[in-house]
């Protein structure tokens, strides 16, 4: 299954009002290829459903976390995955949401969600996760 059609799969279990922006309980997964920090442009899409919904809950706060794979230096892994989450922040921002309201980790290898000991696995563990998080939560 490619990498668009797993995030139309994510994208399509979250619903909202009227145009399928993810809930606050929800997270939108954008994957990146190695050492890239690139994001592809059909991936824009799927953040402007973010934007979409922020603009009907400006009270929301939208964490970001970037990831990388666990091959070569901690360090750069760290600097990298925090350049994603940041690069996305700017995205937002572009886009109307307050920085303010965005907040971003680098968390380099931590939390994988596949094994890195496979070029797969690697893959899907370079990744930004999105999360909408309500003032009242």
């Amino acid at each position: 299954m490619s990498t668009l059609k797993k995030l139309d799969d994510q994208l399509s279990k979250f619903k909202s009002e009227d145009d399928r922006a993810p809930l606050p309980d929800g997270k939108i997964i954008l994957f990146f290829e190695l050492n890239s920090n690139e994001l592809p442009e059909q991936e824009a899409a799927k953040l402007d459903r973010v934007v979409g919904f922020y603009s009907k809950h400006p009270d929301s706060q939208i964490v970001i976390d970037g990831y990388t794979d666990s091959r070569g230096d901690p360090a750069y892994n760290s600097h990298l995955s925090k350049f994603r989450a940041d690069m996305i922040k700017g995205f937002f921002a572009e886009r109307g949401i307050p920085e303010s309201q965005i907040k971003t980790f680098g968390r380099g290898p931590q939390n994988p969600i596949a094994d890195n000991d496979t070029a797969e696995g690697r893959k899907k563990n370079r990744r930004i996760e999105i999360r909408i998080k309500m003032k009242n939560q």
